[in-house]
């Protein structure tokens, strides 16, 4: 009874027919996958990519502006000093900036705010006061920012961060 039913849906075929064919599918199937995982891997490792790049000029830009139309800075204190924050006043108010759980946090006045996004985190934050250049205070300001997301395998993205800037 089995036999004839099949047969009904598969006129002409033989069992030999149909393990053949399955076979062809199964190994279509596999190489169809391998693609599939390839293509979501290189879609985690570019918007991982994309976070901390985008995170990084974000924070350069912003950390520059303000520290430039900063009117003085109160910490890193002296020339020579390494800190884990930077406090700088703009217009008679205090700007901290400092890292708490991952987040770069600016507060001020104001309130606080995150300055990374929910797909960054940073770490090693450091301020390093160089002393005048030409009258002013100069400022290098290091940090790592680190993707959340990761690719299939496990792997983050990485960047390493250091600039410097002057007040005006």
């Amino acid at each position: 009874m089995v036999i004839r039913k099949i047969s009904k849906f598969f006129p002409g075929f033989t069992v030999v027919e149909l393990l053949i064919f399955m076979g062809i599918l199964a190994s279509f199937l596999g190489i169809l996958t391998q693609i599939f995982h390839s293509t979501i891997d290189v879609e985690l490792e570019s918007t991982s990519t994309s976070h901390v790049n985008l995170g990084a000029e974000y924070l350069i830009t912003r950390m520059g502006y303000d520290i430039r139309r900063a009117s003085s800075i109160t910490t890193p204190s002296s020339a020579g000093a390494t800190t884990s924050s930077l406090v700088i006043v703009i217009g008679g108010d205090t700007h901290t900036y400092s890292v708490d759980t991952g987040h770069l946090i600016l507060t001020n006045s104001s309130g606080s705010d995150f300055l990374t996004g929910t797909g960054t985190t940073v770490s090693d934050f450091a301020v390093t006061r160089l002393g005048p250049s030409i009258g002013k205070s100069s400022l290098r300001v290091s940090f790592t920012l680190t993707s959340v997301t990761t690719t299939t395998s496990g792997i983050a993205q990485s960047r390493p961060v250091t600039f410097t800037v002057s007040l005006r």
